[in-house]
């Protein structure tokens, strides 16, 4: 179905079991799909540039989000993931400029580059009690989220990770981590408190740069 820019509306059968790599990548006019509980994997960017699609249920068997599955799904506003989800792939969500409405397993360890970038009305940082990883630029310009809290399982925290966070106004960084990368959390303009533990050996180049309010 790649580029099939007329489909609007697809019900996938119950004997489908992976849907491959971009199998319905630039379908523009796609508004609805329904994939059954028998999927196990979603390629990379299979979804990538559905533009049209506004809400999504995935399966109960999927335990990854991959590569620019929804990238460029620009009004995507609603994301059901299950609590099997264990990992978020680079630039799964990035670009999804009206995605607001989507609540994070508890159960992910990996969060990737640019995974929400620009994900602009994303309400809130997830709590995740087992994350372990947040990725480059994962969550670069997510300009409504308030408060990020990282857990005592987080261990790497990728530079650039929240540029642009407009709306931030409180972190607490975890005991687990060493090293606050560089502009980490630059432009977050509303930034009125960090909580930095003892662990922390380095505080890279401009990582709060612009925190005008601290």
């Amino acid at each position: 179905f790649y580029k099939c820019k007329e489909l609007k509306r697809i019900v996938l059968p119950s004997t489908l079991r992976i849907i491959e790599e971009k199998a319905f990548e630039g379908c523009s006019g796609l508004e609805e799909v329904e994939i059954p509980e028998t999927v196990t994997q979603i390629g990379a960017r299979a979804f990538y540039g559905c533009n049209q699609l506004k809400q999504i249920k995935i399966p109960s068997g999927i335990n990854h989000i991959g590569k620019s599955v929804f990238e460029n799904c620009s009004s995507l506003e609603a994301v059901d993931l299950p609590d099997s989800v264990t990992r978020i792939e680079s630039r799964a969500f990035a670009q999804c400029n009206l995605l607001k409405n989507i609540c994070i397993p508890m159960q992910v360890t990996v969060i990737g580059d640019f995974a929400f970038k620009r994900c602009f009305e994303l309400p809130e940082f997830p709590y995740c009690p087992n994350l372990k990883e947040i990725g480059h630029q994962a969550f670069l310009m997510c300009e409504s989220i308030e408060k990020v809290i990282l857990p005592a399982t987080f261990r790497k925290l990728g530079s650039h990770a929240f540029v642009g966070c407009a709306s931030l106004r409180e972190i607490r960084i975890a005991p687990g981590i060493d090293c606050i990368p560089t502009f980490a959390f630059s432009g977050c303009c509303q930034l009125q408190e960090v909580s930095i533990p003892e662990g922390v050996k380095t505080i890279e180049y401009r990582a709060f740069e612009d925190c005008k309010a601290l």
